[in-house]
């Protein structure tokens, strides 16, 4: 392994690399060499998964690196839950966890683990009254998903909610259908699926997901990736009115999801608090809609 310093291109079309080795410098034709595998990202997390491939082995450091050493095979531990508490991204576009067996901690590739009994993020909450916003619930929905992975640093939620767009058709499949601020009549105070995500994109890597499952939110979730989900406020039985863009859910509300459990979902809702939810509750509200956007990072 040797550390370039510089590549240089020759008049006949070839290229070198300038490289150190020792205490000397060489330059040497580029097709002599191969990239060294190494760590892109990092990410601490708090995980039960259950191995549940056999194929792929456990080693000292994600095993495409330098100085990797097979440590113990995927048959010994296929079928074992394992605690892991970092995921790592390597060059080559693979990801890794490092997980503890015994006594010992290990690496392997994410490909081999299934989810295994919860996951729970600890996304930052925020409180769309406490912040004068008793209509912005998407929007602190998509704040709380979005400071999670990182984004919209410099922004407090009081600007990031300046910057959503406003249908001026109050029509909330064009934009924000009223203000986030007050309510007034013949308005719709939301913003649905579509331009949310268009809005998002603007400062992360956001999905419309709507038409997804509950399994394939919890797909999500075991990625790590939070969910705003479209709910009903106290996720009461949906309240349907006829308006004139088309039938609206006149209890609409929006959290994010940010966890579950055997027989829970959790959620960091802007109206309530941060709080664990029964599943066939949340599922029966969430299934009216399906409207979801998987903020991935």
């Amino acid at each position: 392994v040797v550390h370039i310093v510089a590549k240089y291109k020759v008049s006949n079309g070839e290229w070198y690399y300038n490289f150190k080795f020792g205490d000397r410098y060489y330059w040497t034709n580029t097709r002599a060499f191969t990239d060294v595998a190494s760590i892109v990202s990092k990410q601490t997390v708090n995980l039960n998964l259950i191995v549940n491939l056999g194929n792929y082995g456990g080693f000292n450091t994600p095993s495409p690196l330098p100085g990797a050493k097979y440590l113990i095979s995927g048959s010994q531990v296929k079928g074992k839950v394992v605690r892991a508490v970092a995921k790592y991204k390597v060059s080559n576009g693979e990801y890794y966890y490092n997980f503890k067996y015994g006594d010992r901690y290990y690496w392997m590739n994410t490909r081999a683990f299934a989810a295994y009994g919860e996951v729970l993020m600890k996304t930052g909450y925020i409180n769309q009254y406490a912040a004068g916003a008793p209509n912005g619930c998407e929007a602190a929905s998509l704040y709380m998903g979005l400071r999670d992975k990182g984004r919209l640093k410099g922004y407090t939620f009081p600007s990031f909610l300046r910057t959503m767009p406003i249908a001026t058709d109050l029509n909330p499949n064009h934009g924000f259908g009223g203000s986030p601020y007050y309510s007034r009549p013949g308005a719709f105070e939301a913003i649905f699926p579509a331009p949310l995500t268009n809005w998002a994109k603007a400062y992360g890597n956001v999905r419309n997901i709507s038409g997804s499952s509950t399994t394939q939110i919890k797909d999500s979730l075991n990625q790590l990736h939070p969910v705003v989900a479209y709910v009903t406020i106290h996720f009461k039985k949906p309240i349907y009115q006829q308006y004139w863009w088309g039938r609206g859910t006149n209890n609409n509300h929006a959290v994010l999801v940010d966890g579950y459990r055997a027989g829970a979902y959790h959620v960091s809702d802007p109206i309530d608090g941060q709080y664990w939810i029964n599943s066939a509750q949340f599922e029966s509200v969430y299934n009216a809609r399906k409207w979801a956007l998987e903020v991935i990072s």
